[in-house]
């Protein structure tokens, strides 16, 4: 594969200098060790790409790879001890999604469990890490619809099933504030043209999601793929 040239920035305790890494695929997602701060977790959207990087050396530690026949969709997120690492991947075939589990340290594979949903594409850890929120991007118009999924670790179980509001929407990036409001951010689906609406929903734990129609002359220009939200 073409190299790309990922950067990233040291620690503000040392120079304020940048390092550059060269991996094989475009990173996407970005996972950092809460246990190590120089150690990350990398991932390529919609590809069979990962690795591990050490952000001070600056290098590349290992590769990692998508089970056969899926792919990351750029997302993954450690545990809260840095006991374990969950990364979605996809089916090629089915869209079907799974949370892929990996030993924190070695980063061996140690089982999984389902995302409950179709081409799922973020996860964030909740409750200290003992859940997480995973956003299902779904299928085309008239396939698998999109939603937000919370699976606890421990059981495997799901907790709760909140639906995109406006079944045009993918579901893309999610944040969950401390006090529990959930933020979703949207592109088109696929079979939708690349420049219509996408949009943002709100909600909370205890709530569906809901659309935001206003401001009027903000949403309107929310065209194509929406990005990251906090």
């Amino acid at each position: 594969a073409t190299a790309r040239r990922w950067r990233g920035a040291r620690p503000r305790s040392a120079r304020a200098t940048r390092v550059e890494l060269d991996v094989a695929f475009t990173v996407h997602g970005f996972a950092p060790d809460p246990t190590r701060a120089r150690r990350a977790v990398c991932f390529e959207k919609q590809g069979p790409g990962a690795c591990e990087v050490d952000l001070l050396a600056p290098r590349v530690v290992r590769p990692l790879a998508a089970t056969a026949g899926r792919a990351f969709y750029g997302h993954g997120v450690f545990g809260r001890d840095g006991a374990a690492l969950y990364a979605v991947e996809t089916d090629l075939r089915t869209g079907v999604g799974a949370v892929v589990v990996r030993d924190g340290a070695s980063l061996a594979v140690l089982g999984e469990f389902p995302t409950y949903g179709h081409n799922p594409h973020d996860c964030v850890a909740i409750d200290g890490g003992a859940a997480l929120l995973i956003t299902n991007g779904g299928g085309a118009l008239d396939g698998p619809a999109p939603c937000v999924t919370t699976v606890d670790v421990a059981s495997q179980r799901l907790l709760d099933t909140k639906p995109i509001p406006d079944l045009r929407w993918n579901a893309g990036h999610v944040a969950m504030s401390a006090d529990g409001a959930v933020v979703v951010v949207s592109a088109p689906r696929d079979g939708r043209p690349r420049g219509d609406l996408g949009g943002v929903s709100i909600g909370t734990r205890a709530t569906p999601l809901l659309l935001v129609p206003d401001p009027v002359d903000v949403v309107r220009r929310l065209t194509g793929e929406s990005l990251s939200v906090a």
